[in-house]
């Protein structure tokens, strides 16, 4: 399952002890590993999410030096199934923006859907990433994380192929993740 909410969690003055509450429908019990996408000038500030009855770790703010570029906070979570309350809760300062919150479905090795004669596919061509379906669903959501596991880049499209510059990043390792129904690749890239 992959699900973005519509209308993007905002929070201007998000004071300690501050909670908001969305309802949400889970569509699988499972484990899902959610990233929150964040600006903070400073970053360290400290929330939870609670889904149900599960409550997650608590999730620090990374800087990123903006109140508007975002980076990755990246959690897991075991969800039951159905409609429930979910609850931001901020713990500490120093202040930031929530984005939006991204749920992937972590599908167990050996339940991996068997994927059909036409894979996702992830080529490198020289300051150029090309994406492409193999069919005739859309891409979904692509994303490019640095050595570090940071999230440097996010696109979410609903094309069948997609291609993407590297002019614009560092030399380094790279890791593309390309998320399309149930079916999920990673690669690693060299740019040079």
């Amino acid at each position: 399952m992959h699900c973005v909410p519509t209308n993007p969690l905002i929070f201007i003055d998000n004071y300690p002890g501050e909670w908001l509450e969305y309802t949400v429908n889970v569509a699988q019990k499972g484990l899902y590993d959610i990233s929150a996408s964040i600006a903070a000038v400073t970053g360290g500030g400290t929330f939870s999410v609670k889904i149900g009855t599960t409550e997650s770790e608590v999730i620090k703010a990374p800087a990123t030096n903006s109140w508007v570029t975002t980076k990755m906070a990246n959690f897991s979570m075991n969800l039951e199934a159905g409609k429930q309350i979910m609850r931001l809760t901020f713990i500490e300062k120093p202040l930031f923006y929530i984005d939006f919150l991204d749920f992937i479905r972590v599908i167990p090795v050996g339940n991996q859907p068997i994927l059909s004669e036409n894979p996702i596919s992830i080529v490198q061509n020289r300051q150029e990433i090309i994406i492409s379906s193999g069919k005739d669903q859309p891409l979904g959501t692509c994303f490019v994380y640095n050595i570090l596991g940071s999230a440097v880049k996010t696109i979410r499209t609903s094309e069948t192929n997609f291609r993407l510059s590297t002019q614009d990043f560092r030399s380094g390792i790279y890791v593309v993740q390309v998320i399309s129904g149930e079916q999920k690749l990673s690669k690693k890239i060299v740019i040079q």
